[in-house]
């Protein structure tokens, strides 16, 4: 064997266990069973609401916060996030505080322009989804319409009185 033969199998002997070393150390790993999520998202129809655990975290990460008696504003990063304080009661199962909808596109303000603001919107809409994903936000519920969700509030009150 030529020293370039043994250079060649001392190499792929190296980078074998140097990816073996890796895909061990590095690998994709599930989120512990106790981990703490920081809030709930809900979603109605197409329209994505968060409670204010949620809220509070979002604020906690953001790079700017624009508070407001009705609208809050966070950025991350080149995109902003609105959210409008949809109501201060209880409307979704185990929501903690008053819940907050996401801004959609067709609510956004002139001044912003749509095509910007549909960029922010579809933007927060990924935040959201990745933040659950990694288990920090919990998917508090999907109903296809605000009926849906008051069947489904009206059958676990009579469920409770049952009790």
């Amino acid at each position: 064997m030529t020293v370039s033969g043994k250079w060649f199998v001392f190499g792929s002997a190296l980078s074998v266990g140097a990816g073996f070393l890796g895909g061990t150390m590095f690998g994709r790993r599930t989120a512990p069973a106790t981990m703490v999520s920081f809030g709930r998202t809900y979603r109605v129809s197409s329209d994505i609401f968060i409670d204010s655990d949620a809220l509070k975290y979002l604020e906690s990460r953001a790079d700017e916060s624009i508070p407001g008696s009705r609208w809050t504003g966070l950025r991350f990063a080149d995109r902003w996030m609105f959210l409008e304080l949809f109501h201060t009661g209880q409307l979704f199962p185990g929501q903690q505080g008053p819940v907050y909808a996401l801004r959609s596109t067709g609510k956004a303000p002139r001044s912003i322009g749509a095509s910007a603001a549909a960029a922010n919107d579809a933007a927060s809409r990924h935040i959201l989804q990745d933040l659950e994903r990694f288990g920090l936000l919990l998917d508090g519920g999907r109903w296809g319409g605000w009926h849906a969700l008051e069947l489904m509030t009206i059958a676990a009150q009579q469920d409770k009185e049952k009790r």
